[in-house]
């Protein structure tokens, strides 16, 4: 799962560190995945087993320019703990420190947020809550390898189980089934 923190505003900053607390009984960070033009890494600290707060460091106290773009200047990478149950588990980020070029300390806020672990929906591919034909529409261009499809919604497809029909194969007998449970058949 995907988390991307971003900076609406930005006036310029060498580097700073930002804490991030998340429930480690729900989510297990893998990886902080930075942005090089907004906020290259700065000697980030290796990520330990079963820790529930980091600290990002970025950008870099030796900058000769201030980095001044908005975006998404990182990416937190968690897997989703086997024991997690579904409920919203808040991700909280505090204590920034931020300098510009100087090193002079600059005025910075953090806005909390949230992940929402939900049950999967059997059928449902595209992960909006329902089974519509939009999800067939998907299981089919699973099954036929289409090469437009995101890593990302082959990723959605295998974790909602395509095997409807419990044969342990992916055909097209699971899209005959979906349709069934549609009633578009």
């Amino acid at each position: 799962m995907l988390v991307p923190i971003r900076a609406d505003v930005n006036s310029g900053y060498a580097a700073g560190t930002l804490d991030v607390e998340w429930d480690s009984s729900a989510l297990i960070l893998r990886a902080v995945h930075y942005d090089g033009a907004l906020a290259p890494e700065n000697q980030p600290a290796p990520i330990g087993e079963g820790i529930s707060r980091y600290r990002i460091a970025f950008g870099s106290y030796t900058a000769e320019e201030n980095f001044t773009g908005i975006g998404v200047f990182f990416t937190l990478e968690f897997e989703i703990a086997a024991s997690a149950e579904a409920g919203s588990y808040p991700v909280t980020l505090s204590s920034p420190a931020v300098f510009d070029r100087n090193v002079h300390r600059l005025s910075a806020s953090a806005e909390d947020g949230s992940v929402t672990l939900q049950e999967p929906v059997s059928g449902d591919y595209n992960g909006d809550g329902a089974v519509t034909l939009a999800d067939a529409v998907l299981l089919v261009r699973f099954i036929t390898e289409d090469t437009a499809l995101t890593d990302g919604q082959i990723a959605a497809v295998i974790c909602a189980e395509p095997d409807l029909n419990g044969d342990g194969l992916v055909t097209m007998l699971d899209v005959k089934a979906l349709l069934r449970q549609l009633g578009a058949e």
